[in-house]
Parts: C-alpha cells; structure tokens; sequence
C-alpha cells in the first residue's frame, strides 16, 4: 500500500501553491489545539491532499519524523530544512508558520520575477530570430554585392557584426556546458571545492553568504532555544543534508573546537558568514541573549534579502530594454548603412 501510494505521489507532486496551503491547513489545525495526527486526519478530507497525507501518516507511525515524512512526499527543500531543526524538540507550531512565511516569499518573489522577465524575453527571442535571419541571409547578400564599394570604417564594422553573432554564440554553448555539468556533477564535487568555485562568482558568492549565514543563524538560535549544549548542536546541524556548506561548517566547528581551536579563529575562515554574524558569535553572553540576538539577525538578514532581491528586479526590465535596442541597433548598422552609403556615392 505504502509503495502504491508513493508511486500515485512521485507522478503527482505537489505544486508551490499547494504545499505552501497544505502548511497554512496544518497551522491552522495546530493551532486550534489538534495534534498532529488529528491535523493531518483533517487534511485527509481535502482530494488534493488525501493521497499526501496517507503517505505521511503512514512514515509517522513508521517512525519517520515529519521533516522527513514531508521529504518523501517531495515537499520543497526548503520546507523540510526548516522543520528538520524541530524534529526532536523546540515548538512545530511556530516552526510552521516561519516555513510559511519564508516559502509564501519564494514565491511571491518568483511569480514577480516572472511576470518582471516574461515580456521583455518575449521580446529578446523575436529580435534574435531577425536577427539570426540578418546574420544568414541579409548580411551575406551585402557583403557580397556592397562591401568592396564602403568606406574602410563601414568595412570593419560588417566585419565585427559578422564575428559578433558567432562570439555570443560560442559564450551561450559555453554557458550551456558549465550549466549542463555542473547540473550533472554537483553532487559528487566536494562542498569544500564548491565553496571555492562560487566563491570566485561574486554575484553568486554574495548570495550564497546572506543565505547561508540567514539558515546558520536561524538553525542555531532555535536550537539554543532548545537548551543544547553548543557542541550538541552543532553535531545536530552537522547531520543534516539539504544545505550542505551549512553541514560542512558545522562538522569543521566541531572538530576543530574540539581540538582546542578558538571560535573567533574558526568563524573568520569561513568564507560565507557574515562579518555581522561573526560579532554576534563571538560575544560571550548566554545561550539565551545568544539565541535572542541571532534570531533578530536572522529577521534583519532576511529583510535584507527581500530588499536586495527587490532591487534586482526593478534593474531586470531595463538591462532586457538595453539588450533589445542594441539588437536594434545592430539590425541598423547591418542593413541600412551600407544601403545609405551606397546611395550617397552614387
């Protein structure tokens, strides 16, 4: 029955929507008092989440935590990260509605993103057609009738709009291949030599150290709030595996502290903390002022993001409007300067 149901789950996953009002049905029973079985009883009269929660009962009466139950239902990573610090203790209800909070975002943030991108690449792809057809059929036809008869400037520039079209074609194969690799060989290259080639993107780079140092603070406050030891903890987040550099700083935390190392040294070698969460780390408080401050970064953090991300897709449209009206440009210089050229030596 178990194996029936997850082959029904593996061809009909749960859309973003779906899985963020799956989350908001389950608060919602948490919070008027329900466990979470009797909460997941309920959801089971929703059709589009019978088949979903019938396969997470069935992993909680396994055993399985929830964190887990909802992996294998293929919830997002995300999702299941954020549960998987409460698995053993600290409040699921709160727990979920953060999940909520920070998923709804992702995709408020992508819808915008698409709507933003969707008119403007519409727009992209039907100049690159024209132009495509420039560069094969109009650009050969002049050069073989005109190019002798131009000015040596003009020259050059059919020459340069010749090879261009071949350059960006060459960057786009390229782009295609390191896309296509790391797609396939991310998985077996080691989180240390990952940390080193993203590290060398700086766009890439900066995103990674706001998140990675947002999910750090975020894991470690709840913990403390838990009453763990700092070295139970960090054994804790060092066993997860959906954000791995966050899996691989905390095993290098633990092994290095327990060699005597200090943590001011430690947090300074980590490429994707931030000089902020590093301060707050350093000061010697209690675990609860230290849970406290971290969880205000961490809010702080994600505002920050959310403002970083919004100024990112104001700049979207305008960069896609420059790439187009250069496109024009282009078509411009291909096919009605050599034809004003003639015309003026006649």
């Amino acid at each position: 029955m178990a194996l029936y149901l997850r082959k029904i789950i593996q061809s009909h996953k749960l859309s973003s929507s779906k899985q963020l009002r799956f989350l908001q049905i389950l608060s919602r029973m948490l919070s008027k008092g329900l466990t979470i079985s009797e909460s997941l009883e309920t959801l089971s009269f929703y059709d589009e989440y019978k088949h979903v929660t019938d396969m997470i009962k069935n992993d909680l009466k396994n055993g399985l935590h929830l964190d887990e139950a909802l992996e294998n239902v293929h919830f997002h990573h995300s999702i299941v990260t954020h549960l998987y610090v409460v698995r053993d203790n600290g409040n699921l209800e709160s727990r979920i509605k953060q999940s909520i909070h920070l998923y709804q975002n992702r995709i408020n943030y992508q819808k915008r993103f698409q709507q933003v991108v969707r008119y403007p690449l519409i727009l992209i792809i039907t100049f690159s057609i024209i132009l495509y057809f420039v560069y094969n059929q109009v650009l050969p036809s002049f050069q073989f009738l005109f190019v002798s008869n131009l000015s040596p400037p003009l020259q050059l520039i059919f020459f340069t709009l010749q090879w261009a079209g071949y350059f960006i074609l060459i960057v786009l194969f390229l782009i295609l291949i390191a896309f296509v690799y790391w797609s396939v060989f991310k998985k077996k290259i080691s989180t240390d030599l990952k940390i080193k080639i993203i590290s060398k993107i700086p766009l890439l780079a900066s995103y990674y150290r706001k998140q990675t140092s947002f999910h750090f603070a975020t894991q470690l406050s709840s913990l403390l709030q838990a009453d763990m030891s700092f070295h139970t903890l960090l054994s804790y987040m060092a066993y997860q595996d959906k954000l791995p550099i966050i899996t691989y700083y905390s095993k290098q935390m633990h092994l290095q502290l327990a060699r005597g190392k200090s943590l001011e040294s430690l947090l300074t070698s980590f490429y994707f903390i931030e000089k902020q969460l590093r301060a707050i780390m350093s000061t010697r408080v209690d675990a609860k002022t230290l849970a406290k401050d971290l969880h205000v970064y961490a809010e702080l953090s994600m505002e920050e993001m959310y403002y970083q991300l919004n100024k990112i897709i104001t700049y979207i449209q305008p960069i896609f409007f420059i790439i187009v009206g250069a496109f024009i440009i282009f078509i411009y210089i291909s096919v009605l300067s050599p034809m004003f050229e003639i015309m003026n030596s006649i």
